[in-house]
């Protein structure tokens, strides 16, 4: 269930597993589409592996899913490059 899921996730970020944590929030869009939250993690999760095209990624489809976020994500993006 998606609190378990948060809660492993959890425990993952403080084993600093950040391969774990992405395939964590890699369920949780694909079980929650409309969630821009889990975006906005998954974004900075494949950031902290290096992995900069997902995570260009993962941003804009949260700033595309709520225009809130929109902001944000343009400066995470800007960082990354």
């Amino acid at each position: 269930d998606q609190g378990q899921l948060l809660r492993l996730i959890e425990v993952y970020i403080k084993l600093k597993d950040f391969k774990k944590v992405i395939e964590l929030y890699e369920d949780l869009v694909k079980r929650y589409p409309t969630n821009p939250q889990y975006y906005a993690s998954l974004a900075v999760a494949y950031a902290r592996v290096g992995d900069k095209t997902n995570a260009i990624k993962a941003a804009q489809a949260a700033a595309n899913l709520d225009p809130g976020f929109r902001e944000e994500a343009d400066a995470f993006i800007r960082n990354l490059q």
